[in-house]
């Protein structure tokens, strides 16, 4: 055999027996631009240096990523422990930014803006194919 043909063997031979490559995940089909806690101030006894703030519920402004349009999304929320799945509908437009406030986290004690957790798990698009989310890992306790 020829030098060549070796090394060609060489190649095909590793190429089969080496691990395949993780590939890079793809980015999800909805990003998230904002996500934030919608509030009231009161003031008690009309003090302006004792505010009380009250939740009124969760803003969460995104974009369709991908070229098809969406008709579904589900988000998932965290804040202050407690957890919230949140179902939108309607015709979202790719490359459109959508804001909603939803009812979750009404009433609760005020803990920050932010809350702990807030993305985007699925989309069905109007085509009917579905995206699902990666499940999150969660990082063992030591």
């Amino acid at each position: 055999m020829k030098k060549s043909t070796l090394t060609l063997v060489a190649a095909v031979l590793a190429c089969l027996t080496s691990p395949a490559r993780a590939q890079s995940p793809a980015l999800p089909p909805i990003a998230i631009v904002d996500c934030h806690l919608v509030t009231n101030t009161y003031y008690i006894f009309g003090r302006s240096d004792v505010p009380y703030v009250v939740i009124r519920g969760l803003s969460i402004a995104f974009v369709v990523r991908d070229q098809r349009s969406v008709s579904e999304v589900h988000f998932r929320a965290n804040y202050r422990g407690e957890e919230a799945t949140i179902t939108d509908v309607g015709s979202f437009a790719s490359g459109v930014k959508v804001v909603h406030q939803y009812d979750q986290f009404v009433n609760f004690a005020y803990l920050g803006i932010h809350p702990n957790v807030c993305r985007a798990i699925f989309a069905r698009f109007a085509d009917g194919t579905t995206w699902t989310a990666p499940v999150a890992r969660r990082q063992a306790s030591s």
